[in-house]
């Protein structure tokens, strides 16, 4: 997995951050996908044997209101780049994150990055909005562009109590 991401890092707008990962820095990360039980993918070479891409969901953000968002992640090895592996594990993604019953996915994608805004769009996906110079990436300002994938009606926890804000005060229904 360092290899593929690695070589994002150094060398394209994929991820907003320049310090590539050591393998010790990718066994803390997948523990902590693996331990809150967020869809994780991956598919190997038959012939080389090596890693050609992966996906994930992770925490969209650490606040227990976005339990059932999470946020994508693909990667595809550059050899295996047009083949339709991305779409594959992608879709096989989506329906992880319906079988764990998450509601919304989202996707933060670099503005020039047109294969995966196209793939995005293909899948279902929604653009809600682009973000211009979020984020420095080799010296240059980078715009992000929002996606998000509505999996189908709003799961709820049972016994959470919905509370409804009023001057001053809230209600419980």
């Amino acid at each position: 997995m360092a290899e593929i991401l690695n070589d994002e890092i150094l060398h394209s707008y994929v991820i907003y951050t320049e310090t590539p990962k050591s393998a010790a820095d990718m066994e803390l990360w997948f523990a902590a996908v693996e331990a809150n039980y967020y869809p994780f993918l991956a598919t190997v070479d038959e012939s080389s044997q090596k890693l050609a891409g992966f996906a994930y969901a992770d925490a969209f953000r650490k606040l227990p209101s976005y339990r059932t968002t999470a946020e994508v992640s693909l990667y595809v090895a550059k050899a295996w780049r047009g083949c339709g592996l991305g779409k594959a594990l992608l879709t096989a993604l989506i329906e992880a994150a319906r079988r764990a019953d998450l509601h919304a996915l989202v996707s933060v994608i670099d503005s020039e990055n047109q294969a995966s805004l196209l793939l995005h769009a293909r899948l279902g996906f929604t653009k809600r909005g682009d973000w211009p110079e979020i984020a420095r990436k080799f010296n240059s300002w980078r715009e992000a562009s929002f996606w998000q994938l509505l999996l189908g009606p709003a799961k709820v926890d049972p016994g959470e109590q919905h509370v409804v804000p009023t001057t001053g005060h809230a209600v419980a229904d």
